[in-house]
């Protein structure tokens, strides 16, 4: 890689966490007796963030409570994983490494809450390779839009293309 920036994704690019993640409203849901869940509900949560999908839950699905504690509930589950459970995925600790050695300024833009992903990189040892860690809720909007992107690349201080 020769640019002097890399922006990573997280989840299913830096750390295994997908297996986590697509259990994850299943198990909160079945927590509140939804054993049948809409055929495309993981195409409907892909890009969402924690927040839309405690809404979709809520105001969709008929979740009991509001979207505040659903989103409570899903992160409490979700920071039991990251703080304990999720791995990096294979060679990532190599490359990583690799790119920091060569100057490389890196950040992490994620649909996960900050704090998880926080948690989950100090815990792996290779937190403090990134400048900064970015999330949806941060930038208030989803993956779909260009915006967590391009606030990334602000903040580095570089033009999105490079």
């Amino acid at each position: 890689m020769n640019k002097p920036f890399a922006i990573f994704d997280m989840d299913g690019t830096l750390i295994d966490s997908m297996p986590f993640w697509r259990d994850l409203s299943k198990d909160f849901l079945g927590s509140k007796g939804i054993t049948v869940l809409p055929p495309d509900l993981g195409e409907v949560l892909k890009t969402m963030t924690m927040r839309d999908s405690a809404v979709y839950f809520t105001e969709t699905l008929g979740v009991a409570g509001t979207p505040e504690q659903a989103n409570e509930e899903m992160t409490a589950i979700m920071e039991t994983h990251y703080r304990a459970h999720i791995p990096l995925k294979p060679g990532v600790r190599d490359y990583l490494e690799v790119l920091r050695r060569r100057g490389v300024r890196m950040c992490v833009a994620s649909a996960t809450p900050t704090p998880l992903a926080d948690a989950c990189l100090r815990r792996l040892a290779v937190r403090d390779w990134f400048e900064f860690l970015l999330s949806c809720d941060d930038v208030g909007a989803g993956k779909r839009s260009p915006a967590i992107f391009l606030e990334a690349a602000r903040r580095l201080g570089a033009a999105p293309g490079d």
